[in-house]
């Protein structure tokens, strides 16, 4: 199998042919792993192409991901500059209550603080499982021009092909439209605003990160 135009072109340094696919390209071509075994993600961070680096990451690469050698790209990196791409924003950290983890300890953080928000939340819906809550949100109406929708899929789908349950909170803390609205609907739910029939959505999320056992083994 031949290695794809895209990775190529990030362990080339070819910005200007990296930026033509990106608008389009779904969050599996952008994280995919190639027949040698590695990553666009990857092989930018190497190669020390810190602009290519920093747009991947813009578009949602996944800094967790692992090549053939079980490294992730910040490992690959060969200078601080480049490592120091891979941390969280101290201010975006901030803003998902998950406030300045390591990176490798960020999920596990930010299911506490999501758990911890949602948990005070009362309601008689029994807990949903993973799959019945990425159906609801895939296909909901309110989340539809919701900005960063395309990486909350794509974290719900490897959370329910891979049974990682870590995929389910970092949509959570992902930094999209997603998190606003969610939390928005916290807000309303616990002064008793929100409209349950219109926000099936958020139940089902919210339901599962306070049911799951799964969950709360992290």
């Amino acid at each position: 199998m031949s290695l794809s135009e895209f990775y190529l072109s990030c362990r080339a340094g070819d910005l200007d042919t990296i930026r033509r696919p990106l608008p389009t390209m779904s969050f599996d071509a952008l994280n995919r792993i190639e027949s040698n075994g590695s990553r666009a993600l990857h092989a930018a961070s190497h190669y020390g192409y810190i602009d290519i680096v920093r747009l991947l990451l813009e578009k949602g690469a996944q800094r967790r991901l692992l090549n053939k050698f079980n490294l992730t790209a910040a490992d690959e990196a060969q200078t601080c500059e480049m490592k120091e791409l891979f941390d969280r924003p101290t201010t975006a950290a901030a803003q998902r209550f998950v406030g300045e983890t390591p990176q490798v300890e960020w999920s596990k953080a930010g299911l506490h603080s999501a758990y911890t928000a949602f948990g005070n939340w009362d309601n008689s819906i029994e807990f949903e499982s993973i799959k019945a809550a990425f159906d609801e949100i895939r296909n909901a109406h309110e989340l539809h021009d919701a900005v960063g929708m395309n990486q909350i899929r794509y974290f719900l789908k490897m959370a329910v092909e891979t049974e990682d349950y870590t995929y389910f909170i970092r949509a959570y803390t992902a930094e999209t439209d997603f998190y606003k609205r969610l939390n928005r609907l916290h807000a309303q739910a616990s002064l008793g605003y929100m409209e349950a029939e219109r926000n099936k959505w958020f139940i089902k999320f919210s339901t599962v990160l306070k049911g799951n056992l799964n969950m709360r083994k992290y």
